[in-house]
């Protein structure tokens, strides 16, 4: 029996936000391993909130065991929304070169929790688009 190694994720949050905020660094992580906490770009004019969305916890998108299997990359771009209790709903495949790298990676966006984005220090939701970038080896 041949093991095939464990690939390693690569989830950049690069989305802008109408202001033109900078893009996040990528994480390189483990399928199913935590992603460090941090601030997200958001979707939308900056008027719709004050303080935006702070990612708290969730694992990295499990890569598709087809496109493992034969050693391919690829990569999906996912958009949602962050409620106001810090879930996220509404899922939008943006762009992909295989479905299954999106839906495994909403599968995992899923169970992403967030401090919700504040309007006037009341919790509002808000838009976001991330790019998952599935790449094997480290």
């Amino acid at each position: 029996m041949r093991v095939l190694p464990i690939p390693f994720v690569t989830a950049l949050a690069t989305a802008l936000c109408a202001q033109g905020a900078d893009p996040l660094p990528p994480v390189n992580t483990r399928p199913n391993s935590p992603i460090p906490a941090q601030e997200m770009p958001v979707v939308g004019p900056s008027s719709e909130f004050d303080v935006p969305p702070k990612f708290i916890s969730g694992a990295a998108p499990i890569y598709p065991i087809t496109r493992l299997r034969l050693r391919e990359p690829g990569f999906a771009v996912i958009r949602f929304t962050v409620d106001e209790t810090g879930h996220t709903r509404d899922f939008q495949v943006m762009k992909t070169n295989y479905p299954y790298f999106a839906s495994h990676a909403i599968i995992a966006i899923q169970k992403w929790r967030f401090q919700p984005a504040t309007k006037k220090g009341r919790p509002v939701s808000c838009r976001i688009q991330t790019p998952f970038h599935y790449r094997i080896g480290r």
